[in-house]
């Protein structure tokens, strides 16, 4: 299920190639935001008010949750995960250098996350009674139409598989399409358009919110009241959902290029020298991409180069973005950032200057630190280990018994230890990020102020999380 979710957004991240801004750690770290932000929220939100409306109406719980599950959730779910985007474009900074992509792209990531909360939380213990298919996958046989899971075949084949479906009665088993992800880069398309247009325009940001809703609650009323009706609503929506984040991020992609390439043209010093020389950046890129790779002997053989120009291509495009919403001279800490990365690059492009002991001799400096954060990493890798082991490796029915040991004798006690350790280390983190908000606010990039807070939400949403269940 895990593997699904990471999957499809892996297809959107190579989709958005031409236009986007934002880096995979940043996309990586907003599926996270998806399960221990808006699904918690989502959660917290649901209890809260299915409760309350039940106690003041006095109809059944029950009935309170399947009536608001396709008039109330679909509203608020969507509405919790494009929520991180909402919070992050409060900053002028963050949503003038977002182009559209980078807010699809991030939609679908945050969808991803909460679909897969959704699937966890319903399957994630079944394994003990989890049927391997002939084909690849599981089964869990609960109804007629059982769950199932699909398997490395089916997940890896697919566009945007989601976590789990229906298995299908005739024909091979095949990974449906991930509904949350669909929604919700439709929604985060919308919010793009809110930021990003002016005037009467930002109506249009209206039309695929209003998709994801409509979808969203056609599909949870058929799942509860299967009407006949309703039903061909739905199979008809379904047999195009694939199509909605590639119609998305189209439309994304030919609005950003218009906006990156009428940048280039009225920004001054945001073209190397190769590029004003030759007129095609492309070609020039790739060279110097190349130039890490030329010796026979490159050292530890890292494309350095490559990871300079990516860096680079993201962060041009974050300041041409920002020229085009932006007043004369707000843009200037930009402006200075990739002036003096062209600067740089201008001067590094030939061979000589990626000898290997070059290399070796810039990176030595870093040697001690980038060791120390290294070893600082394996912190929370020990803290998450049992958790892994028993949600992780236990989830198969080979290894079924690891849940087992967990859930009997010393295992318990093992994961409340690592549990309470847990939560001291993410009290520590939130501690360390709120010392470092303004820092990142001065920082030049929006993209790092964006991602400092996906980890302060990240890590509020899993000490609420870790504190309830303790």
């Amino acid at each position: 299920m895990v593997s699904a979710a990471v999957w499809g957004v892996l297809q959107l991240f190579v989709l958005s190639l031409l236009t986007r801004t934002v880096r995979l750690s940043t996309v990586l770290l907003a599926i996270v935001v998806g399960v221990y932000g808006c699904g918690v929220v989502t959660a917290l939100l649901q209890l809260a008010y299915t409760r309350l409306y039940a106690d003041w109406s006095g109809q059944p719980l029950t009935e309170v949750v399947s009536s608001t599950g396709y008039t109330v959730a679909p509203w608020l779910e969507e509405l919790v995960k494009v929520s991180p985007l909402l919070l992050a474009g409060l900053s002028l900074k963050v949503r003038r250098q977002w182009g559209l992509t980078d807010f699809v792209l991030l939609g679908g990531a945050l969808g991803a996350g909460f679909g897969l909360l959704e699937a966890v939380l319903r399957f994630g213990l079944d394994s003990d009674r989890a049927i391997p298919h002939a084909r690849g996958g599981w089964v869990v046989p609960d109804s007629i139409f059982p769950p199932y899971v699909p398997g490395p075949e089916q997940v890896f084949g697919a566009w945007l598989p989601a976590p789990f479906g229906e298995a299908a009665v005739v024909g091979p088993p095949v990974a449906g399409t991930f509904n949350h992800l669909v929604w919700t880069a439709a929604a985060g398309l919308g919010v793009g358009l809110l930021f990003r247009c002016r005037g009467w325009a930002r109506l249009s940001a209206v039309v695929p919110v209003a998709f994801a809703v409509v979808h969203h609650s056609v599909n949870n009323y058929v799942a509860r009241e299967r009407g006949a009706d309703a039903r061909q609503w739905l199979d008809v929506l379904d047999a195009k959902a694939w199509a909605v984040p590639v119609v998305c991020l189209l439309v994304a992609v030919v609005v950003d290029l218009r906006v990156l390439h009428r940048g280039k043209r009225t920004v001054q010093g945001v073209l190397l020298a190769t590029e004003r020389g030759d007129g095609d950046s492309v070609a020039a890129l790739l060279r110097y991409l190349t130039w890490s790779l030329s010796w026979r002997r490159s050292w530890r053989r890292v494309p350095w180069s490559a990871l300079i120009v990516l860096r680079y291509v993201g962060l041009r495009r974050a300041l041409l973005y920002a020229e085009a919403l932006a007043r004369p001279g707000e843009t200037e800490p930009l402006r200075g950032a990739v002036a003096d990365a062209t600067a740089r690059m201008d001067a590094t492009d030939h061979q000589g200057a990626w000898r290997p002991e070059e290399i070796r001799a810039r990176l030595a400096p870093s040697g001690r630190r980038f060791s120390w954060r290294t070893w600082l990493l394996l912190v929370p890798c020990v803290l998450m280990l049992p958790a892994v082991l028993f949600l992780g490796v236990g989830s198969f029915t080979s290894t079924a018994g690891l849940r087992d040991f967990f859930t009997t004798g010393s295992g318990p006690d093992i994961l409340m230890g690592f549990a309470i350790a847990a939560l001291v280390w993410i009290a520590w983190q939130l501690i360390l990020l709120f010392r470092t908000a303004r820092a990142a606010a001065a920082q030049p990039v929006g993209e790092r102020l964006a991602a400092h807070r996906f980890r302060l939400g990240t890590a509020l949403g899993s000490g609420t999380t870790g504190v309830l269940l303790l």
